[in-house]
């Protein structure tokens, strides 16, 4: 199985004004957490994202009004870290009750949920100190004393979430002050594809003018790489993000959306149909087949893979099985041909023999491929949402391990408008990052700044639940 790496984040110094909580460093639960990090992992940028918090933190508690930020991470850069780093630190600045929003439906933010909670039970060491909660056990789970570090996991569906409100009407008076992470928040609830697209908003707006009823205070934290919609609400609505967190992760490792537009990385065959047609895949395959034969010395026991992403639908995926397979049989080179589907939970692996891996669920998030120097990209639509796009070049993910040839014999098969849009994608989102790296604060004029940039490059800012025209 593809193991999803896991590494830093962070952009900008704190600002000279922010206010520091004091923290005795060798007693805290961060500290803790920090000295037992592989020691492939650089804490440097883990401590500067987590420095930026600390006076929201200090806000949060030194005020009686709730407070909503976003943090804003590029894809594959450490989120998940950050947001447990995060928790860690909320505790030490004396913070007990957290809430954890994870979808039902996502591999990746179900296996975060089960990060999370070996974590704690890891760095706390002490299950009379910590209650975990989720919608399955909020009748029956013991109300936890003031001494108790509570932590609910709550699913973006609505019944779950009626039945965490429930549960508070209850219980608000023993459990309140909560710090609300909100894992990948440009994925609404999926109460229903109508109440989505009805709704085209985050978790937080299935909440609006109901948080206040169930909860005393809390700071609401988005997790996201496409944080668009959130930073286009309009300022008088009470869900507004006040901060954004810019993330800044170590750019020597990772590659992402950079990937395409860096010369020294990429070498492009421009395909002229907008589907996959037979013509199209025998020209990638035979590429990646004789580029293996001509070059199985540079990749020891390892095995190079192809990606042919074409749309979700199944069928489609039998076809291009079908015209791939024929297309091996004729060449007489000895390769595995994978389809992936929805339901698939994990990526075969390869052993001394090139891959073919054909389809586009699962492909799509939190997934890098080591050895992959073949990718046939069907066109992408324009209301494809960057979130999507994002995750697709993480596929390219992390190059420094690689030799100078692995590093420079990446081949991409696709339409010249999806280049396109991907080198455009990756200029606005630098420049909105910009717009907050020194400055956390989302305002009205910052909001008219990132509406001018969709304009400027002609692109709608789309993630999972936003279009914005």
């Amino acid at each position: 199985m593809n193991k999803i790496r896991i590494y830093l984040e962070n952009r900008y110094e704190e600002p000279s004004n922010s206010k520091q909580v004091e923290f005795n460093e060798e007693s805290t639960y961060f500290h803790k957490y920090l000295s037992d990090l592989p020691k492939y992992i650089d804490s440097t940028y883990i401590n500067k994202n987590i420095n930026k918090f600390i006076p929201l933190f200090d806000n949060f508690i030194q005020n009686n009004k709730n407070l909503y930020a976003i943090s804003y991470g590029e894809v594959q850069s450490g989120k998940t870290q950050c947001m447990i780093s995060c928790l860690f630190k909320a505790i030490d600045c004396g913070i007990k009750n957290f809430i954890f929003f994870v979808n039902s439906n996502n591999e990746l933010l179900l296996q975060n949920k089960e990060r999370i909670i070996d974590e704690c039970r890891k760095i706390i060491d002490n299950d009379d100190l910590i209650q975990f909660y989720t919608t399955d056990n909020l009748q029956t789970a013991p109300i936890a004393s003031n001494k108790t570090f509570n932590l609910f996991f709550l699913l973006k569906e609505k019944n779950n979430i009626e039945k965490f409100k429930k549960f508070m009407w209850k219980n608000n008076d023993k459990i309140n002050n909560f710090v609300i992470f909100d894992d990948e928040s440009d994925v609404a609830t999926s109460d229903s594809s109508e109440n989505r697209l009805e709704t085209k908003r985050s978790i937080s707006n299935f909440f609006e003018n109901q948080l206040d009823k169930y909860i005393n205070k809390y700071f609401f934290i988005f997790f996201t790489a496409t944080p668009y919609g959130l930073l286009l609400i309009d300022r008088s609505a009470s869900y507004a993000p006040e901060y954004c967190i810019v993330l800044e992760n170590d750019k020597r490792k990772y590659h992402g959306l950079d990937f395409f537009h860096n010369g020294n990385y990429k070498k492009i065959e421009i395909i002229v149909n907008e589907n996959p047609t037979r013509q199209d895949l025998e020209k990638t395959i035979n590429h990646f087949l004789n580029f293996y034969e001509d070059h199985k010395k540079f990749f020891d026991n390892n095995s190079p893979i192809l990606l042919i992403n074409p749309a979700i639908e199944t069928k489609i995926h039998d076809e291009i099985f079908k015209i791939a397979n024929d297309i091996v049989d004729k060449s007489g080179v000895q390769v595995n041909i994978k389809t992936i589907n929805r339901n698939d939970t994990s990526i075969p692996s390869s052993k001394n023999k090139p891959m073919i891996l054909i389809g586009s669920s699962l492909i799509g998030r939190g997934i890098t491929f080591d050895y992959l120097t073949h990718a046939y990209m069907q066109v992408d639509s324009d209301t494809t949402p960057i979130d999507t796009i994002l995750q697709r070049a993480r596929w390219f993910g992390y190059r420094n391990k690689w030799n100078d040839f692995q590093k420079e014999n990446i081949f991409l098969f696709l339409q010249e408008k999806t280049i396109n849009k991907f080198e455009n994608i990756r200029k606005i989102d630098n420049e909105i990052r910009n717009l907050f790296i020194n400055d956390p604060e989302v305002n009205e004029i910052k909001q008219h700044e990132i509406c001018n940039l969709s304009k400027k490059y002609n692109l709608k800012l789309t993630g999972k639940n936003y279009n914005v025209d």
